[in-house]
Order: C-alpha cells, then sequence, then structure tokens
C-alpha cells in the first residue's frame, strides 16, 4: 500500500503519487517506476486520478487500465465517471485479487467548487476504514467550499495530522503560489518514505490544477515515467501518434511522455509574486538585478552584448504568446517589430548591435530574421524555406541557425543547420547521415559548431554529437568517449576549443571541453540534479543545481570551483547566456511568472 495525497483549496486542487511497486509474492519492491496518475483534459472540465492498491499487472499499470475504461466516454460529466470508476474498479479488483485493498481518488473542479471522490474497498475520504474489504466499491465526496481539505489515502498514517494541518495552512498562505505547494506535498511524501521505506518511495508526481482548468505538474526526485492521459475520451498518446505517423511516417519518430490541461475562460491574472532574496551562500563576485518585466509578467533574455543591450522573448499580456523584446536599460522592456504571428524570438545580438532570432507570420510560419538597434527588421527565412529560425552571429555579422527541409512542417526531424554569410545566399547543409540538426555557434573565424542527431530521432535526449562546418566542409568531432550517449555543444572558442555538456550512457552528466588538437576534460564531476546551460567563449560556464526541487544557479570558470549565484527564493533560475565580459542572464520562474533576471559582476 503506497501514498496519494491530494489537498483541495478554493483556487487551486494538488494531487501527488509515489512510485513505488511492490511485489507480494516475491516480497520485495519492483526496480520499474509507476506514475499513478491519470490526467482528464478536454472534457466539459478538467481533473486527474490517482489510486493506491494494485499498481501493476503483468506488463500493464493500472493507469493504463483506466485509460482504456474512460478512452470510450463521450464527455462524461464528473459523477459518471465517478460512477463508471466505482463500477469498473469492482468487477476489476475480484477478476484481479479479490480482497485486494485499493483506492481511486479523482479530482477537479466541479460547477467551480473543488471536488474529490474517494471510491475505495476499504476507506473513506476522511480516512476511515471499513470494518472489512468490501466488493463493490464505495464512493465517498468532499467539496472545499470555504476551508481547504487534505485526503491522504493509501498509507494515511505516514503523514501525521500535524503535517496535513501545515500544508492546510500552507495553501491558504500562498493561494497564488502553486509550486510552493507542491514542493511541501513532495517533502511530506518523502518523510513519509522514511517512515515507510518499503511501501512508499521517496520520489513522486505532483499535479496541480487552477480554477481556470490550467495545469501544472512535477516529478520530484530523479525518477522518470510515462503519464497516460485521456483527451475528448481518446487517449492523447493515440492522438499525438497518429499525427506524428503521418508528418514522418510510421516508425520515423520517438515521443516520450506528454500532459495536459485546457480551459474555457481567461481569468484574471493572479496576484503578482513577491521575490525574495535566497539568503543561501552566494558568489560575492556577482550581483542579481530583477530586470523590467512586461505587462504579460513573462520574459527570457537569451543573449547580451558587451554594450550592456539585452534581447529575448516576453508576453505583452497574460497568458499571451511572447514576442521578441529588447532591454537597453535595466528598468525598461521594449517589443521589436513582429510579423503579426502568434510569437518569435530574439536569441542574440553582437556588440555592434545586429540581433537575430526568429518571428511568426500570420500563415503560422516561423522565419528567421534580423533587426538593428533602430527596431528594423529583415526576413531572412522567408526564400529558403516555410520554417527556421537564426540562432547565433559573430561579431563580422554571420548568422548560423537551422531551416526546415519539409515544404510545410516545422517538426525538429526536418531541421538541418542553416548558414547566413555577411554577403551571398543562404546555405543549408542538407547531408547528415540521414540525421537532423541545427547550428548553434559560430566564433570569428567562420568555423560553425553544429549540433547532429542520428537517425531522426525527434527527442532532443537521444544520439546528439558535435560537427564543424566551414567553408563548405564538414569535420565530425563526435563524442567525448564510446559510453557517451549525447554530447551537446554550447560553444566554440576562438582558438576551436568545443564546451558543452556529456550524457553518459548511465545518465551522469558531465560539463567537457575539447582542445583543438581533440583532446576531451572534464570541467566537473556528475552530480544528481546538475546541468550546464551556457559558456563563453573564454570558458566561464554556468548551470544550476537541483536542490530541495528548486534550480539553484551557478558560474564556474574552466579551472575553478562551482560558485552559486545570487537567487531569489521558491524559484527555478535558468542561466541562458554568458556573455565575453562575464555578464550572466536568464530567468527565475514560478507557476504565473518568469522573471527576467542579470547577474551582473560586482
Amino acid at each position: 500500500m503506497t501514498l496519494n495525497i491530494t489537498l483541495l483549496t478554493p483556487k487551486m486542487i494538488y494531487q501527488s503519487a509515489d512510485y513505488m511497486l511492490f511485489d507480494e509474492r516475491a516480497g520485495r519492491r519492483l526496480a520499474i517506476p509507476s506514475t499513478k496518475a491519470v490526467v482528464l483534459a478536454n472534457f466539459d472540465w478538467t481533473g486527474f486520478i490517482t489510486y493506491t492498491g494494485i499498481g501493476r499487472v503483468g506488463k500493464e499499470h493500472t493507469s493504463e487500465i483506466v485509460e482504456q475504461w474512460i478512452q470510450k466516454l463521450d464527455r462524461p460529466s464528473f459523477e459518471e465517471l465517478v460512477d463508471v470508476i466505482q463500477r469498473r474498479a469492482s468487477r476489476w479488483v475480484t477478476s484481479v485479487k479479490a480482497g485486494q485493498p485499493h483506492t481511486f481518488v479523482i479530482a477537479a473542479f466541479v460547477n467551480g467548487l473543488p471536488t474529490a471522490a474517494v471510491v475505495s474497498n476499504f476507506q473513506k475520504w476522511q480516512g476511515a476504514q471499513f470494518d472489512s474489504i468490501v466488493s463493490d466499491f464505495v464512493v465517498s465526496t468532499v467539496v472545499a467550499k470555504r476551508k481547504s481539505k487534505v485526503i491522504v489515502t493509501g498509507k494515511r498514517d505516514a503523514v501525521p495530522r500535524a503535517r496535513r494541518r501545515a500544508l492546510q495552512r500552507l495553501a491558504a498562505e500562498f493561494a497564488n503560489d502553486g509550486a510552493r505547494v507542491r514542493r511541501a506535498i513532495a517533502a511530506a511524501n518523502k518523510d513519509g518514505a522514511q517512515i515507510f521505506p518499503d511501501q512508499i518511495s521517496e520520489d513522486c508526481f505532483v499535479y496541480s490544477q487552477d480554477i481556470a482548468g490550467r495545469g501544472q505538474y512535477e516529478t520530484m526526485g530523479e525518477t522518470r515515467t510515462d503519464l497516460p492521459t485521456s483527451m475528448m475520451g481518446v487517449s492523447a498518446k493515440d492522438q499525438i501518434r497518429d499525427l506524428l505517423d503521418k508528418q514522418f511516417g510510421a516508425g520515423k519518430w520517438s515521443m516520450k511522455g506528454m500532459t495536459s490541461a485546457t480551459g474555457q475562460s481567461q481569468p484574471a491574472p493572479p496576484a503578482e509574486c513577491k521575490l525574495e532574496h535566497s539568503l543561501d551562500a552566494s558568489s560575492a563576485d556577482y550581483e542579481i538585478l530583477n530586470l523590467a518585466a512586461p505587462d504579460g509578467r513573462r520574459a527570457t533574455p537569451r543573449s547580451i552584448n558587451a554594450n550592456g543591450v539585452i534581447v529575448g522573448e516576453g508576453s505583452q499580456r497574460w497568458n499571451g504568446p511572447q514576442y521578441p523584446c529588447i532591454w537597453t536599460q535595466h528598468s525598461t522592456v521594449g517589443f521589436l517589430a513582429h510579423g503579426g504571428g502568434l510569437g518569435g524570438s530574439a536569441r542574440d545580438i553582437n556588440d555592434s548591435g545586429l540581433i537575430v532570432g526568429s518571428l511568426e507570420s500570420p500563415d503560422r510560419a516561423s522565419h528567421a530574421c534580423t533587426w538593428n538597434l533602430d527596431e528594423e527588421v529583415r526576413d531572412i527565412g522567408e526564400k529558403i524555406a516555410r520554417h527556421s529560425q537564426a540562432t547565433a552571429l559573430n561579431e563580422t555579422g554571420s548568422i548560423v541557425g537551422w531551416a526546415s527541409v519539409h515544404p510545410t512542417e516545422g517538426g525538429q526531424a526536418h531541421f538541418r543547420p542553416t548558414y547566413w554569410p555577411v554577403s551571398g545566399s543562404a546555405v543549408i547543409l542538407d547531408d547528415l547521415d540521414g540525421g537532423w540538426g541545427e547550428a548553434v555557434d559560430i566564433n570569428s573565424q567562420g568555423v560553425i559548431l553544429v549540433r547532429v542527431h542520428e537517425r531522426g530521432d525527434i527527442l532532443l535526449s537521444g544520439g546528439a554529437e558535435a560537427w564543424f562546418w566551414q567553408d563548405g566542409r564538414v569535420t565530425r568531432i563526435g563524442k567525448p568517449s564510446g559510453d557517451t550517449a549525447s554530447f551537446y555543444p554550447k560553444r566554440i572558442t576562438e582558438d576551436g576549443r568545443v564546451v558543452g555538456l556529456a550524457i553518459m550512457s548511465n545518465r551522469q552528466r558531465f560539463g567537457v571541453v575539447r582542445s583543438d588538437n581533440g583532446i576531451w576534460s572534464r570541467l566537473f564531476d556528475p552530480l544528481e540534479g546538475r546541468e550546464l546551460t551556457a559558456a563563453n567563449r573564454n570558458l566561464l560556464l554556468a548551470g544550476y543545481d537541483s536542490l530541495e526541487h528548486y534550480r539553484i544557479p551557478w558560474v564556474k570558470h574552466e579551472h575553478g570551483e562551482i560558485s552559486r549565484l545570487q537567487h531569489f527564493k521558491y524559484h527555478h533560475h535558468q542561466v541562458t547566456m554568458v556573455s565575453e565580459q562575464g555578464w550572466v542572464v536568464g530567468s527565475a520562474s514560478a507557476d504565473n511568472c518568469c522573471h527576467p533576471v542579470l547577474w551582473r559582476p560586482t
């Protein structure tokens, strides 16, 4: 018997499930993790289901079985879905293992009220247990009209009364900060695992949904599993498989878990979050500056030049698309000219003020483009492909990125490295041995750094390596070692060194550098939750460590130690670029915000 925690609040619903599977016949826990969750989307309401008891039958997880139960339902009401789960569960448990205790929890906003139905053969929502396990499942329902309700199913003793009360108080105090509450629920799950280590996993899956149907989910810890999702009574995975088969051909693509949530209204934005500086030890060499944010409360800086001009993308309105934006001063943000479509991004800027990125046109095509500091825009992608993006440039104005070789689609499997010289026509590198890729950097000598993926796999995590491309010739530099699953190049220096992230076959991650004569060296040792996200040409590195489920930023010189940067409490931090002068830009994000951030050397 494992652990589920469901928290109902007037504005938000939360649900967690641990990953433990236990083989009762063998008397041992299984190494196979199981996401005991089904997300329900695109009915006339949205919600989710979790369970405890029987986690797997043969090779089929219970979440997959539940998905089959509800696939053919035609827009059921919440009550109708609960009735189906009750009837199917009663027959299912009897056929699989009669007398096995099992509980489902279905949670959703019903007519604007946070509601949960506990469907069980041995317990009710408030924790009371039946005198004996019954053959027909019983439904007990709770509605949180004014006060939050905490429902603990499975190993209820793993979450003491005081802990349940603390979750209620936290949810009331931080009603608009779903991430903080999700982490408190994950901490309660982890502490419960200390009490029952053979029945509850320390890692867990936590999902939250607001009253408008917007969903957020996180896998707390290192465990990763797929999430079954039901959409319109038809499996979302089946829908996506059909679409991808049509786009890429059967067997020509791969997919790794997804989730979805929808809402039918656009309510007013939640209250703005209040940034608090963390008191944790941090680098004395940098100060953190919160840059001006647009009205949409979401912006991500992508690049900064030697003059301190920053470019990236941001939202002009709450829940709106993101468009290219620019910070010429820390206290003001402006938007660059865009193509009238639903998005765009400025990806890089050089010291001369040339900006590169992409814009979406009204017909939903994405084109590589450039801007100058007068905000004049020039489309450089329209004549070469329907979809393209410029991602980087050097000081001479040479530009690199990608273009899609498909006449209409822009999927990653069609990406090919693309080079826009200062004069002359764009060049697309189409011969990638059956793979796909993009150009990620170009130095002042015109050496282009290319990331290539094998076999047309659209997973970014699969089969990546590095190539050089110069004067029409390519040189394959490959991976650091034979047991490296993927190498993600980040930057090429002026003397031809390459820095990037190596992912080993055992999933360990290293920062590595390749010398100009082909010698690979580690830049830091692996640490669970450590990631390299940016580097400059002087090999000043930046990334984050995952601590207490938050991403904490750091910097490191090639031969120095990792030094934590100043950061904000209760936010994820992501460094996107390190300039040659050592300026660092990135973001600090939570559920309802993405703050543009500059770390400035002191």
